[in-house]
């Protein structure tokens, strides 16, 4: 096949612009060699339901039983499970010497457990000699890994890439099984985007792959700026095809947010009767609750600007939810709305007013309520559930103002804050 450009008449010059899937019931994660794959994984073993997520690496035959699954599998199997496919790179020259400099610390059992021909060639060799190696085992590590994996071992770069180096339309028929790109170089962003994108609860903590600085040393690692620097050309004439491929995906579109939490694989916290979520020291049991727009935890947790989003499941013998909410103390901010929205279809609108105010309240209508706002600044907000029947509860709450505590004294805190919960109750 002739290579031709892959732009189509609906589509963008980057791969498909794909409507997001409001279902995803499978999720596998495409594993390429040091590329962060199981800083990712550990991440969704966080969000997802347990008992829903493979082991790491498992047999395939065993982790294609799960709805989630990751590891080092190949793409065609990966592909066949018609499932949520997401997949992370890198640049590809700091992947070529990340693997090797990875190759040299692990001990002979790991490498005869790992079973994996590259590593164990490359592990005798000096960096230069791999770059020469004619060992199919060793090139496939340190040449083109990526459309290796991708297009196979022996793909034809001509039904890869135009002329002009863009990926060709059978590339992208490939490329676009994967439904999600994450890159280690913008790893933070990617995660929370990844995270959006399935529906699952944004993570308080961002893990990120063992930094091989850390790790022990072995006398054939490669620490020297300046042999990295000198053998950058022949890394990147090994790599040119990889270079390209990761040059034409890093633009794709990001996927948009998912339109509701994962009621399918979320493992978000059940709210019954007599459960207390106070957001006060250890919360890890009950942390998916906060699934969107929040700070770290602290004494209290503070939402990312003016709206942020729960999500648990209601188990139908509730009859008030309760929410205790601290807002900012502005000596000019006599009141505040708060809306609480659930499901996107019940909303119920508070004005918090100062104990001491006396004002009038605008545009308040027959349905909202009224709250006093005590010293602390904190407010209990009382929301009925008990018309709502047993499912996934998706709360947002939102104020009408924020603030930068910055900007009211000398703290040097410039977040965007808008509300402090401090605590859920069910009743």
């Amino acid at each position: 096949m002739s290579g031709q450009n892959h732009v189509r008449p609906d589509e963008s010059a980057t791969g498909i612009d794909r409507q997001q899937p409001v279902d995803i019931r499978k999720i596998s994660l495409l594993h390429l060699k040091k590329t962060s794959g199981t800083s990712v994984y550990r991440q969704l073993r966080d969000a997802i339901m347990p008992g829903l997520i493979a082991p790491w690496n498992a047999e395939f035959s065993q982790a294609k039983q799960f709805s989630v699954l990751g590891g080092h599998y190949s793409a065609e199997s990966i592909f066949e499970l018609n499932g949520t496919n997401i997949c992370f790179l890198r640049d590809p020259i700091g992947r070529v010497v990340s693997q090797y400099n990875y190759v040299q610390t692990l001990s002979d059992f790991e490498i005869f457990r790992n079973n994996d021909r590259g590593a164990t060639a490359m592990r005798s060799l000096k960096f230069e000699d791999c770059l020469e190696s004619a060992d199919p085992a060793v090139m496939k590590d340190t040449s083109n890994y990526y459309c290796k994996s991708f297009f196979g071992d022996n793909y034809d770069r001509s039904e890869v890439f135009s002329e002009e180096g863009l990926l060709t339309a059978r590339a992208w028929m490939v490329l676009d099984h994967i439904d999600f790109f994450g890159f280690k170089e913008t790893f933070e962003v990617s995660v929370s985007d990844l995270m959006g994108f399935l529906g699952l609860s944004q993570p308080m903590k961002i893990y990120k792959e063992k930094d091989i600085r850390n790790l022990d040393k072995s006398s054939r690692q490669i620490d020297s700026l300046k042999t990295l620097e000198a053998l950058s050309e022949k890394i990147a004439a090994l790599n040119s095809d990889d270079i390209a491929l990761f040059s034409n995906i890093v633009p794709r579109k990001v996927p948009g947010h998912a339109p509701q939490p994962n009621a399918t694989l979320g493992a978000f916290p059940e709210a019954r009767p007599g459960y207390k979520f106070n957001f006060h020291g250890k919360v890890d049991p009950f942390i998916n609750i906060l699934y969107l727009g929040w700070y770290d935890v602290e004494q209290g947790v503070w939402s990312r600007g003016k709206a942020a989003e729960l999500a648990f499941f209601n188990t139908g013998d509730a009859s008030v939810i309760s929410f205790d909410i601290e807002l900012p103390l502005h000596p000019n901010l006599l009141s505040e709305v708060i809306t609480i929205t659930i499901n996107a279809r019940q909303r119920y609108v508070y004005h918090a007013i100062r104990s001491h105010a006396s004002i009038k309240v605008r545009g308040m209508s027959d349905d909202d309520f009224v709250v006093s706002i005590g010293a602390s600044g904190v407010v209990r907000l009382n929301v009925p559930v008990s018309h709502l029947l047993p499912s996934l509860c998706h709360v947002v709450v939102s104020t009408d103002n924020h603030f930068v505590p910055s900007a009211y004294g000398d703290s040097g805190d410039d977040r965007e804050l808008g509300f402090k919960l401090h605590g859920i109750e069910i009743f």
